[in-house]
Order: structure tokens, then C-alpha cells, then sequence
């Protein structure tokens, strides 16, 4: 049964995956912590929540602009024979910002 030679570790290992996971580890070990990492381990429990709240609004948010693109591109499609694409139509349907909801 051949092994498998770990040159972080300096061992020898019965398989792939037991090399893999042995030389990831001593590489993470190895490897100094940056400023930023311990800042964030310091954090209080509150401000990682604001952080992950925000990213998962923004993930929201794109997530919904390509729905809105799925939505229009399915709308012309559709509705392409009854619908022309015009400057008029343009202005006529455009938000303005005493139309925008406030949240």
C-alpha cells in the first residue's frame, strides 16, 4: 500500500485524505494571524450580527435584482406585440422620488 509523504508535517500518511487534512492544519498553524483576524475574534457577539445583516441585505438585494431582470426579460416577452419601447413609455413609467416607498 503506497503512502503518502507530508513535507509540512514530515510524516508519512495512509492516504490522501489524511495527508490533506495533517498538512492543512500545520499550515494553519503555521501561519501568523493578521490584525484584522484577531480584531474580529474580539468582537462582541452584537457587532458580528450588524456585520452578517448587512451582507445578507446586500446579497438580498442582488439577489432580487436578478429576479427583476428574470421578471422584466419574461414581461417583454410576453407582452412584446402590445408593448413598444419608447422614450414616451419610458417617461410615463418612470419612478420619481416623491413616488420611492420609504422604509
Amino acid at each position: 500500500m503506497p503512502t503518502f509523504f507530508g513535507k509540512l508535517t514530515g510524516r508519512h500518511y495512509d492516504s490522501i485524505e489524511a495527508l490533506r487534512h495533517a498538512e492543512g492544519r500545520e499550515a494553519m498553524r503555521r501561519t501568523a494571524r493578521t490584525p484584522a483576524q484577531v480584531d474580529y475574534d474580539n468582537l462582541p457577539a452584537e457587532k458580528i450580527r450588524e456585520h452578517f445583516d448587512r451582507l445578507s441585505a446586500d446579497e438580498q438585494t442582488k439577489a432580487a435584482q436578478v429576479q427583476c431582470v428574470i421578471d422584466l426579460a419574461a414581461f417583454l416577452q410576453e407582452y412584446a406585440d402590445e408593448y413598444e419601447d419608447s422614450v414616451e413609455n419610458g417617461e410615463e413609467n418612470a419612478v420619481r422620488p416623491q413616488d420611492e416607498i420609504r422604509h
